[in-house]
């Protein structure tokens, strides 16, 4: 009697038992493997949310200094190169291009006077779609393409561009300052943080344009001759490594001309990107004032 039911309680698992157990240990399984995996796509955003962070805010960082410099020719009857946005003789714009004297040459056997400036360009690398590049240019007083003195048209110009900052390979990518950005805003504050929209002698600017040889009326209506914006305000829009493997070079990637609606047209460009890129991208903006900027209530 008592050897039957050691025998009886000896018995294994019934095969219902085995099927129920394997099927728990798959849920489990499903549940676990489901929840690493939403783990590890946010772990992923944050590490591309840093990445694009951190990218912007040493973009932001060396304009800012670049433009705190901002100077404007000493000798006003030379020609020489003034503040400008979006000069007529540049076709790399997306959507803005800003160029200005600074005392940041790094040859001064001529001056100290370089020509500074930032704009976006696409840089197609063989086969793959072109990456949208940052890219900073500085011309030292005395290189074969200074803009000493000549017409304004001729100051900056696609030549000056493609020679001092091509950020291709076969340029050995100088002037690159940062890849993945889809585009640069800029847009002239004056006195009291308006947007500048007309010269001095009250005629409108092109959309997105400013030239300081022209001078500025300020919202306030102070006239302002041959000078400086009171400070300049920067977008950009930046996209993480992982996205821009992304980028088919479609139209919607880039962003149109600009209007006099900053902001507007910043997130017009945004929220018209295609899905797989808005995911990955981000806006950063700053103000930057410029030091020998006129001041309130001092027209020049």
């Amino acid at each position: 009697m008592n050897r039957r039911a050691r025998t009886k309680s000896s018995a294994g698992f019934t095969i219902l038992e085995l099927l129920v157990a394997t099927a728990v240990f798959f849920l489990l399984a499903v549940v676990l493997a489901s929840f690493a995996s939403s783990t590890s796509a946010i772990w992923q955003q944050g590490i591309a949310h840093n990445d694009r962070r951190t990218a912007a805010m040493v973009m932001l960082a060396q304009m800012g200094r670049d433009l705190r410099n901002a100077s404007l020719p000493a000798d006003f009857n030379g020609g020489r190169l003034d503040f400008v946005i979006n000069p007529p003789g540049v076709t790399h714009v997306m959507p803005q291009a800003i160029f200005w004297l600074a005392p940041s040459a790094t040859v001064r056997t001529n001056g100290d006077q370089a020509v500074v400036g930032y704009f976006v360009r696409p840089v197609a690398e063989g086969t793959a779609p072109a990456i949208p590049k940052l890219c900073r240019v500085m011309v030292n007083p005395g290189a074969p393409n200074y803009p000493a003195t000549d017409a304004s048209a001729n100051w900056i110009t696609d030549a000056v561009l493609d020679a001092n900052a091509p950020a291709s390979q076969a340029g050995n990518y100088a002037g690159q300052l940062a890849e993945n950005v889809l585009g640069l805003w800029v847009r002239p504050l004056d006195q009291v943080g308006e947007t500048i929209r007309t010269n001095a002698a009250g005629t409108a600017f092109p959309a997105g344009a400013f030239d300081s040889s022209e001078g500025y009326r300020s919202s306030e209506g102070v006239t302002y001759q041959r000078a400086l914006p009171s400070s300049i305000e920067v977008a950009i829009v930046v996209i993480d490594a992982r996205t821009a493997k992304k980028l088919t070079g479609a139209a919607a990637e880039r962003p149109q001309t600009s209007t006099d609606d900053f902001w507007s047209d910043i997130h017009t460009f945004y929220n018209s990107l295609p899905a797989p890129i808005k995911k990955g991208a981000q806006i950063y903006s700053t103000v930057f004032p410029l030091v020998v900027a006129p001041k309130a209530n001092a027209p020049q």
